[in-house]
């Protein structure tokens, strides 16, 4: 219990502290990211950024990849991607095989490297 006073110490002055608690979720593990930072965006985002004067970043692509595949949910300030992080591993591994099966058919015809063939 004295770690969690310790971490609300900063915020006995503020005037309102709103804090949430949910239920922790299976989420996707340490390979799935992997699979989809390290093979997957890169392969779309070298894709989109042919004919861009201005690049996509990795995030960027993320976040259209996840739109386009996932959805869209309702905010304060109008449609934002469904958060990612949402997703359990089954789902994620749905989103990845999704993905990758889009790209890799024509027009875009996309190869996505081997497992051992990391892209940065």
């Amino acid at each position: 219990m004295a770690d969690w006073l310790r971490a609300v110490e900063p915020l006995k002055d503020k005037s309102h502290v709103w804090i949430t608690f949910e239920e922790a979720g299976e989420q996707r593990s340490l390979g799935q990211n992997a699979l989809w930072f390290g093979r997957v965006v890169p392969v779309v985002m070298e894709f989109f950024n042919r004919d861009r004067v201005v690049p996509l970043n990795k995030e960027q692509v993320h976040t259209v990849l996840i739109t386009a595949f996932v959805g869209q949910e309702e905010t304060p300030l109008g449609p934002v991607a469904v958060s990612s992080r949402t997703l359990s591993k089954d789902q994620f591994s749905t989103l990845i095989e999704k993905v990758m099966a889009h790209f890799s058919q024509p027009p875009y015809a996309l190869s996505f490297p081997a497992e051992g063939d990391l892209i940065g």
